[in-house]
């Protein structure tokens, strides 16, 4: 019996599935929405294509594809054709094919995924905590996959956090997997306190605000509430990622531990 199986779904019209940020968040909301009882250990998302590898049964990869299937039409507007099934052999296998839909924008000379948003890299790794999960399910699994494999699938091979003013909505977004962070909901609501734990206690409520294009006095409640350590810690992480692969004018990053001018900070 093999140890797992691995799903390829591809678009009637092999559109790329995923052509933005948002929707390559709301393709991992679904993965992680839907994943979580058949078994999935690791997905990942080329430009036509995308990949979930899961340690089940055939008849629960049945479910899983119903389900999908259903959930990116709403999500991504896409109708799926019935996507390909290849078994997964032994443990040595899942090793390779995790390895490999985690790579599937490098593998197709896309590029436009720098930070695996549309791939199980951020649950692995802290940067999305709703995914914390999958990493549980690995170590289980694959218990000699280490975190420096990990990092070796994002070409890295190291990650702390740090913090940028500029890119601390994006980064709380990404966090939660949305595609801002806007309107009252209670993740949305988690993401801007998280955000805003994240930042230097010294940096003014106005400069935070504007940041996170919200008012004034909503950063003043977010100081006066808790918020989840696990999530600003991927917040931070994230904008550590963007240290890491974004491009120059993204931002100026802080390490943990330096010092910055916050005067001239800047949305």
């Amino acid at each position: 019996m093999p140890l797992g199986y691995q799903v390829v779904f591809r678009a009637e019209d092999d559109r790329i599935l995923a052509p933005d940020v948002g929707r390559r968040r709301a393709w991992s909301r679904a993965l992680l929405e839907h994943g979580g009882p058949h078994g999935l250990f690791g997905f990942g998302l080329g430009d036509t294509h995308g990949h979930a590898v899961l340690a089940c049964e055939r008849p629960a990869v049945s479910r899983f594809i119903h389900d999908l299937r259903s959930s990116l039409r709403s999500r991504l507007g896409v109708r799926l054709v019935d996507p390909s099934v290849r078994s997964i052999d032994d443990t040595w296998h899942a090793e390779n094919a995790l390895g490999y839909v985690h790579r599937q924008d490098v593998h197709h000379g896309v590029g436009a995924d720098p930070f695996r948003e549309g791939t199980s890299l951020p649950d692995l790794l802290g940067l999305r905590p709703r995914g914390l999960w999958l990493a549980e399910r690995v170590r289980a699994l694959l218990p000699r996959v280490k975190r420096t494999d990990l990092l070796a699938h994002w070409g890295i091979e190291g990650l702390e956090p740090a913090f940028c003013l500029r890119q601390l909505a994006d980064a709380g977004a990404a966090a939660i997997a949305v595609s801002r962070l806007g309107g009252r909901g209670a993740d949305v609501v988690q993401a801007r306190r998280a955000c805003v734990a994240a930042a230097p206690r010294d940096l003014s409520a106005a400069d935070l605000a504007a940041a996170l294009g919200v008012a004034t006095r909503t950063v003043r409640h977010c100081r006066g509430e808790p918020a989840d350590p696990t999530l600003v810690r991927a917040v931070r992480l994230q904008m550590g990622l963007r240290a890491l692969v974004a491009p120059p004018e993204q931002g100026t990053f802080v390490r943990d531990g330096a010092t910055f001018d916050y005067s001239h900070a800047s949305v």
